[in-house]
């Protein structure tokens, strides 16, 4: 087989639902994508679609499960760990349109927190089944002969303003789960693509003659859908207090009876209808005469909510997705003056007719445009960075306008206090990225003789718009990215600038110091969509170098 053959699969690792798609590189069209629907323990048919959900053997006794099991084979009522792709960014900064619930981890999609696993080999253990059940279909599709030889890219989306922490924890897990090159696999490839740029990239290849030349690829807040079941729960609990809340999870949390029907009527309801819906949900304390009684129905154990009812999830997080627009709009008016001719929802909330009756069609969008990246390469040719990126440095303390704190120290190489904290910004907000692009920075780092040949570079970001000098300004939010670290044994010691050190005409001993020159080279690499460091001594790529974050 042609070296040049390929698949492309376009993985949408969801908040609520999953699902992946895959072309091969001699597709012509975009009706050549094919979207997997089928499903393990589906047996209502074919969906675009699976559960983001995973239950473990060892976490159930009731009922009690053979062996871990993932997606629609989840049985009612299993203790199950949803949403976990929110947890994976615990780090960010709350935006203005996020539902301010989510920062409330003592209850999660109405299950109580991991604390055997965290997010990321929750995710792992997740996507492993994902993966075996995506070889499944793939073989299927093509023998498992002639898939042994083919290379796959895999293209796995992101949301638009993921932190740089969360982007490197999405990659590892599904690096673990077996995606991208393994032992059985040397070919394979992950990638990672913005889940807005995989939709637009659908839409474009569907609607082309619709759309002017530039496309803006906005950004967005929480998943809504979440948002409306986290509204679900705050109502019912402030109608029906302990007797609602005193109720086992696997009444009332997700993939209880209760909440699968509600989520059947949250994909439907379209502002108007239905304009009275009953939901079962036996609360057996509750009675007739009892103040809670509010529209439930003792002897039948079911509960009404009226279109208003509805409405009251559903707002809020409208409010914040008009809000959301209005500001790209301005955005967008502000740099182009240009006006806005389309809006592209992405995700299944999108697909809600109450969210935008006339999309059609959006559920599997993320999925079959990360497929359409890889075979066609990239169509948005700049990618606008949504924050300043630079490190911390230090400057000559100045003595009368400096403080002196903690953070000042000695420099042996120049014999002078040095004051750390500098913020050298290199990459700043707003600035298009082209696939290769790359911005540098030279440093020089201190190296003993003797010690091992190691540094250490922090990053920062900062989303204000105008960032501040330091990275302890108590006004400004800087956050400490992680730090890269560098291993330099390689290069060749002989050719730095070297001092034997003095202070006040005497030698503090006979160590010998230094003077290392650095290059930090940092920039989007188009084939794997996330921020890349690269550091170089001498002209030459250090050994290592890597991120390491400063939450692990």
């Amino acid at each position: 087989m042609s070296s040049r053959h390929k698949l492309y699969v376009g993985v949408d690792y969801g908040t609520t639902f999953s699902g992946f798609a895959y072309v091969t590189s001699q597709a012509t069209s975009i009706q050549n994508i094919e979207v997997v629907t089928d499903w393990p323990g589906n047996a209502a048919g074919h969906r675009e679609k699976v559960p983001s959900q995973i239950a473990y053997k060892a976490e159930n006794e009731k009922p009690q499960l053979e062996e871990d099991v993932w997606g629609y084979e989840i049985p009612p009522g299993a203790r199950r760990h949803c949403w976990t792709k929110l947890l994976l960014d615990k780090s960010a900064r709350a935006t203005e349109f996020d539902d301010p619930a989510v920062a409330d981890m003592s209850e999660w999609a109405g299950w109580p927190v991991a604390q055997v696993k965290n997010p990321q080999d929750i995710m792992a253990d997740y996507l492993s089944q994902l993966y075996r059940h995506c070889m499944r279909c793939l073989e299927k599709r093509m023998t498992e002969d002639i898939l042994r030889v083919t290379p796959i890219e895999f293209w796995f989306t992101m949301p638009a303003l993921w932190s740089d922490e969360a982007q490197y924890a999405t990659k590892a897990a599904a690096e673990r789960a077996g995606f991208g090159k393994n032992a059985e696999r040397k070919s394979d490839s992950i990638s990672m693509i913005k889940e807005p740029e995989a939709a637009a990239l659908s839409a474009l290849k569907t609607t082309a003659d619709e759309f002017d030349d530039l496309l803006e690829v906005g950004t967005g807040a929480k998943c809504g859908a979440t948002y409306v079941d986290r509204n679900l729960r705050t109502l019912m609990a402030a109608r029906y207090g302990t007797h609602y809340t005193s109720l086992p999870v696997k009444a009332r949390g997700q993939g209880s009876v209760f909440m699968k029907l509600f989520e059947d009527i949250r994909n439907d309801f379209n502002g108007t209808n239905p304009k009275k819906v009953n939901l079962q949900l036996v609360m057996k304390d509750l009675q007739e005469g009892d103040p809670n009684c509010i529209q439930y129905d003792p002897e039948d154990g079911e509960i009404t909510l009226t279109c208003n009812d509805l409405l009251a999830c559903f707002d809020p997080v409208m409010r914040s997705i008009i809000g959301l627009i209005e500001q790209q709009k301005a955005a967008v008016d502000k740099e182009h003056g240009l006006a806005i001719t389309a809006i592209v929802l992405v995700g299944g909330f999108g697909c809600s007719p109450y969210v935008w009756e006339m999309m059609k069609k959006c559920w599997s969008a993320v999925a079959r445009g990360a497929a359409l990246r890889g075979s066609e390469g990239a169509i948005v040719t700049k990618r606008r960075c949504r924050r300043h990126y630079g490190t911390s440095l230090s400057r000559p303390f100045q003595p009368g306008k400096d403080i002196h704190n903690k953070r000042v120290y000695f420099d042996p190489m120049s014999g002078q206090d040095m004051r750390p904290g500098w913020m050298n910004w290199t990459i700043k907000k707003g600035d298009k990225l082209q696939p290769g692009d790359k911005r540098t920075l030279t440093f020089y780092s201190r190296y003993k003789k003797g010690n091992q040949m190691e540094m250490e570079l922090s990053l920062h970001s900062c989303s204000l718009d105008d960032p501040p000098p330091r990275d302890d300004d108590p006004n400004a939010h800087v956050d400490l990215v992680g730090t890269v670290r560098v291993k330099f044994a390689e290069a060749d010691i002989s050719k730095f600038n070297k001092r034997k050190i003095r202070k006040q005409g005497h030698l503090f001993s006979k160590d010998v110091w230094y003077e290392v020159e650095m290059v930090c080279e940092v920039g989007m690499a188009d084939s794997i969509g996330i921020l890349q460091f690269v550091v170089k001594c001498q002209g030459e790529p250090c050994g290592t170098t890597e991120l390491v974050f400063h939450h692990e």
